[in-house]
């Protein structure tokens, strides 16, 4: 597992992926920690109607996973991660904006639409790590991985419980969406944001 840890603390490529991921999976989880509070206490949305619209993000999710293959083949799995991750996760500030009535469909395509970028960028990091890591650090480097994105989970639950008992669901939905729209840019403080598709092996040029 140290040998793991080293190995994506010191790559460049892997030290980005997994500083967005984990920063994402933090503030996504945060959000919908509340999400479901503010649609029953603040929208009067039914308790059984509430349940169905969170589950509409899932179409998102699997029309990211449908646009994999068209994204990368148009600009490349580098470039189209920064494209699709930077082109999605703005509409997260539709989710605070949501209301009664029709305003409610603000609420909604801002949780389907980010869920289109993070379930494609994960299957491009999916793909990326089976290619470029050793075949003999590939177990320990996704475990190391996996611990840190998917650790932040309950502290995300968490962050949003305390926020939005302290600011308010409405206030902490904005901060914590605004938060998700700057998000990618993490991705361009590594080597990614020169390269049009990410290396299949390291030292790869």
């Amino acid at each position: 597992m140290g040998e793991g840890l080293r190995y994506a603390a010191h790559d460049p490529y892997l030290r980005v992926l997994t500083a967005y991921g984990t920063v994402t999976n933090l503030l996504l989880t945060a959000y919908q920690a509340i999400m479901p509070v503010f649609m029953i206490r603040q929208l009067d949305v039914p308790e059984g109607a509430t349940g169905w619209l969170m589950a509409s993000s899932s179409i998102g999710g699997i029309l990211g996973a449908l646009g994999v293959k068209r994204v990368t083949a148009r600009w490349g799995t580098a470039r189209g991660l920064l494209v699709a991750t930077v082109g999605t996760a703005p509409f997260g500030l539709l989710i605070p904006m949501g209301g009664k009535g029709w305003m409610l469909a603000a609420l909604v395509a801002g949780n389907a639409l980010l869920a289109v970028g993070v379930v494609l960028a994960n299957v491009v990091q999916g793909a990326f790590r089976q290619q470029y890591c050793p075949p003999q650090l590939l177990g320990r480097v996704t475990a190391c991985i996996s611990v840190a994105s998917f650790g932040a989970i309950p502290f995300g639950s968490l962050l949003g419980g305390v926020l939005g008992t302290a600011l308010g669901l409405r206030p902490t939905l904005w901060l914590l969406t605004a938060g998700l729209a700057v998000t990618p840019l993490l991705l361009l403080a590594g080597p990614l944001r020169a390269r049009r598709d990410l290396p299949t092996a390291p030292g790869d040029a």
